[in-house]
């Protein structure tokens, strides 16, 4: 053999290794989560709480069933975490019509929903406002150390004859959420689904603001009759039932929404609406697990989905992260029951050309 062949022959190991030292380097790059709002969730200490937190009573507009009746339904129903939110109008405290929540066993959070512009829910405070620009009525809120997320964004626009969300609405909410920290969110379900282009608008802004701008989800029944209470639902998984700790999860993103509005009339059930259990996240292998229950059973593999601007890219509770090139800057989970379903709020990745 010429010497030409054996310095190739000695280089060709080093050149192989070398290539694929780049290779996992770039598909880091690619593909490295830097939001994870579970992060900090230790499942096996936590209490999964119920919340509904966009709530109408007879003490307001609009709702028929008076403050006490209203509390007391919930109460009944296994929620522990509930907010009034008459229009325009801060119903607090309880103790003013007969309930206290530490006696309960309930987190009471007093807020409103405001209504002179795009209706949002102010948590955490006690404004009442006729404020009609809102950016304004939203500094409003940071004032008080509120924190809010919009109410039914789908009530006021429409999808393209394509059936996309306008440019023009993405760039609109864009520049709220980019405007305004505590700005948690939207709803992407509310009182029995009543606008699905939330979940549209909710998947745009993820696309269009990931990682750098988290926009969480929240699902509320928007109760104004009895008729529709108990149907859509966000779940926080917390150390202890405190506001510190909600307003922290609130904050984070580590809760998911829940909702039986999803199926078929016949077929939705709260005992069948799966209840997360576990979120997994393995760097090393590049890989998010999600465990899930149905009426305390297991969920099959079938049951999970991973949704990227708005499709299915992987089925099942593992997802490999690293291995889809449709996995750009984000993806969620969405867990089908037998009765509803439950929805993550989004992971965040860095972009594929490694920008953050």
């Amino acid at each position: 053999m010429n010497a030409h062949g054996s310095s190739w022959r000695r280089l060709l190991p080093l050149t192989i290794a070398l290539c694929l030292l780049v290779a996992a380097g770039l598909a880091l790059a690619e593909n490295t989560l830097v939001v994870n709002p579970y992060e900090g969730v230790d499942w096996d200490a936590v209490g999964q709480h119920k919340a509904n937190l966009h709530t109408h009573t007879a003490a307001g507009r609009g709702a028929v069933i008076e403050p006490p009746d209203v509390i007391d339904e919930y109460n009944e129903r296994g929620y522990r975490i509930l907010a009034l939110t008459d229009h325009d109008q801060n119903t607090w405290p309880w103790t003013d019509y007969g309930r206290d929540p530490a006696e309960l066993g309930m987190l009471a959070i007093s807020g409103n929903e405001l209504s002179a512009q795009h209706d949002t829910n102010a948590l955490f405070c006690q404004l009442e406002t006729d404020e009609t620009d809102h950016d304004a009525a939203l500094e409003e809120i940071a004032a008080q150390n509120g924190l809010a997320f919009l109410c039914h964004p789908g009530r006021y626009w429409e999808l393209t004859p394509e059936g996309t969300v306008p440019a023009d609405v993405l760039e609109r909410y864009a520049g709220i959420f980019s405007r305004h920290d505590h700005l948690a969110g939207l709803e992407i379900i509310n009182c029995g689904n009543r606008y699905s282009n939330d979940r549209l608008l909710w998947d745009a802004l993820l696309e269009e603001m990931m990682p750098g701008r988290a926009v969480h989800a929240f699902a509320n029944d928007d109760m104004h009759s009895i008729g529709h209470l108990g149907r859509d639902w966000t779940v926080y998984p917390l150390p202890a039932l405190t506001e510190d700790e909600l307003r922290n999860a609130m904050t984070s993103g580590a809760f998911y929404a829940a909702s039986v509005s999803t199926h078929p009339e016949a077929d939705r059930s709260v005992e069948g609406t799966p209840v997360i259990t576990r979120i997994t996240h393995r760097e090393r292998d590049g890989t998010l697990t999600i465990a899930a229950t149905v009426g305390g059973e297991p969920l099959g593999d079938a049951g999970y989905r991973w949704i990227v601007d708005g499709e299915v890219v992987h089925d099942g509770p593992t997802l490999r992260y690293r291995d889809d090139d449709r996995i750009d800057n984000y993806v969620r989970a969405e867990i089908v029951g037998t009765g509803g379903t439950a929805f993550t709020n989004a992971f965040g990745f860095t972009e594929r050309d490694g920008d953050a």
